[in-house]
């Protein structure tokens, strides 16, 4: 009955702005998972697992995550499993923020495959630019690459603006030794 009511009150407080989930008592919707401890050199990776999910299909929880209050890329494998992974990493004390948040499932997809697109075609272009040596060329590389960086910023905008945080950010430390 506990656990039902609990439910209950999380699918109110999707659709009800001021009904907050902390509100919602005994309900576990997200745990991360880190090490204490890594090596100079290691890998991290940074799991979170949700424990629910909106019941409206058309939502869905993402998470904003952060290293030392940079911003990561992170990586969906379901509804309900996310992680991000830092490579290499150097000596010192890391914090990493979770942010946890609601948005349309289907227009989140479709700005964040935009903006994927956007980086490659960018990373494509300081490339090509790399060997260009006619004026014109270069030019016309470098407009295309200003619109590109102007388009993404506004697109990482609207995605902005469609999220609306969902819990008080998480944070766990790490230190690499």
């Amino acid at each position: 009955m506990k656990h039902a009511l609990s439910l209950f009150l999380l699918s109110i407080s999707l659709f009800n702005p001021t009904v907050r989930a902390t509100e919602v008592l005994d309900t576990k919707i997200i745990e991360t998972y880190v090490d204490a401890t890594y090596d100079e050199g290691d890998s991290a990776i940074l799991r979170t697992q949700f424990f629910s999910k909106p019941d409206n299909q058309n939502l869905e929880f993402d998470l904003i995550s952060k290293i030392n209050d940079v911003e990561i890329s992170v990586h969906r494998i379901n509804d309900f499993e996310i992680f991000s992974t830092l490579e290499d990493l150097a000596i010192g004390s890391y914090t990493w923020a979770v942010q946890v948040v609601l948005q349309d499932k289907r227009l989140a997809t479709d700005l964040k495959i935009s903006l994927t697109n956007f980086a490659n075609r960018i990373s494509e272009i300081d490339t090509e630019l790399l060997d260009a040596t006619d004026p014109e060329e270069i030019a016309d590389l470098e407009a295309e690459r200003a619109e590109l960086v102007e388009l993404s910023s506004t697109v990482q905008d609207q995605l902005t603006k469609i999220r609306t945080p969902f819990l008080n950010p998480i944070t766990k430390t790490f230190i690499v030794e």
